[in-house]
Parts: structure tokens; C-alpha cells; sequence
């Protein structure tokens, strides 16, 4: 209880007793409920003064440890009304977070209630999927040479048989399967490659 004392305009002297003030802190929340990471999200609390006397009140704000506000300064709170207060606030990190609102300090004298919370989820962003290579293609050339001279031989590409020399047109980014046989007879000499040669 306070007793205050006031006078009139005929100087009269008027007692009066009344509660200091009493604050609580009616509610906190978070807009949205479920962000991703670097998103700004909106908290908002409000504060009731349940005495008969106004007074000034001071909070923090933190999320699981972590200062959004340290000292927050809600100013004069009339007697019997409520205040409601808004901060902003941009998570840098994944995880899920309890928003809590607190008193500090305020009134000397004055009735402070208990803390209050709320929950806000934050996510990563799944980086986002390279685009699909564009499809290109190139010449595929293919020789085969015995004893120093170009011959010509059946040459098997992915289940289709050309005779080389040949050029054909593949897809970048694909895997082809070439086979050749070992050895060729040519004019009724049998050779066996020097090389095979693919460019």
C-alpha cells in the first residue's frame, strides 16, 4: 500500500491509499510461428498494470539464451490499463526457439509478474537444384590403323555396328561403350593393331 498525499484548491489536505503498481505480463507472441533462416519475424507482448498507481516498467527479450533485447524500456503504464509492445528480429541459425519476455526493473515498490514465452521455429533453406546440363553434342571420330595404313573394320558403338573410318554425333555427359576386334586380315595378312585411335 502507498499513501498519497494531494491538495486541493482550498488547500485541503487529502489522504488517499492505493496499491503500488502491479505489472504482468499478459501475453508474447511471434509472427510467423515458422520462419526460415534470415527471415525477420514480429514479437509482441503485453504488459497490464493491475495497481492503482501508474508506473514505468523495464524488460528483456531473449530466444533460448540468445539477447534480442536486453533492456526494453515499456515507459508509463496508467493504472488498470494494458500496453502492448512489438520488436523485430532476424534468426540466423536453424533450430527451435523459446521467445521469452521478462521484467528487469521499474517502479520502485511495484509487483513484477513472472516471465512468459513462446515457441518459433526456424528452418534452413535447401539450396536450390543446378540446373540440368544443357544437351550438347560432338563429332566422334574413329580410325582404325594396321601396319601403318588406315583400314577399315566393323567397330560396335552401344549395340550398333559402324566401319571405321567413321564420325559420329554423341551426346555430351553420356558414357558409350566402344568395341573393336583384335585382330584384322587384310589382303590375306592377318594384323593385329598398332593403335586405335579416338578422337
Amino acid at each position: 500500500m502507498k499513501l498519497d498525499i494531494t491538495m486541493d484548491g482550498d488547500k485541503r489536505l487529502i489522504l488517499s491509499y492505493g496499491e503500488l503498481p502491479r505489472f504482468e505480463i499478459v501475453n508474447v507472441s511471434v509472427s510467423p510461428t515458422s520462419v526460415t533462416v534470415g527471415t525477420k519475424v514480429r514479437i509482441s507482448w503485453t504488459v497490464a498494470n493491475y495497481g492503482d498507481i501508474d508506473g514505468d516498467a523495464t524488460v528483456s527479450i531473449t530466444a533460448d539464451g540468445i539477447t534480442i533485447s536486453g533492456s526494453y524500456g515499456l515507459g508509463n503504464i496508467p493504472a488498470g490499463q494494458t500496453r502492448t509492445y512489438t520488436i523485430y528480429w532476424t534468426p540466423r541459425y536453424a533450430g527451435t526457439y523459446s521467445i521469452t519476455v521478462k521484467f528487469k526493473y521499474g517502479y520502485p515498490g511495484a509487483t513484477f509478474g513472472s516471465a512468459k514465452s513462446t515457441t518459433l521455429k526456424v528452418s534452413y533453406i535447401a539450396p536450390p537444384s543446378p540446373p540440368p546440363p544443357t544437351p550438347t553434342t560432338y563429332i566422334f571420330k574413329l580410325r582404325a590403323i594396321a601396319d601403318g595404313q588406315a583400314v577399315s573394320v566393323n567397330a560396335t558403338l552401344d549395340g550398333k555396328t559402324y566401319t571405321t573410318p567413321v564420325s559420329i554425333y554423341l551426346t555430351a555427359g553420356k558414357t558409350y561403350t566402344v568395341t573393336l576386334p583384335d585382330k584384322i586380315t587384310v589382303a590375306g595378312v592377318e594384323y593385329t593393331y598398332k593403335t586405335h585411335t579416338i578422337s
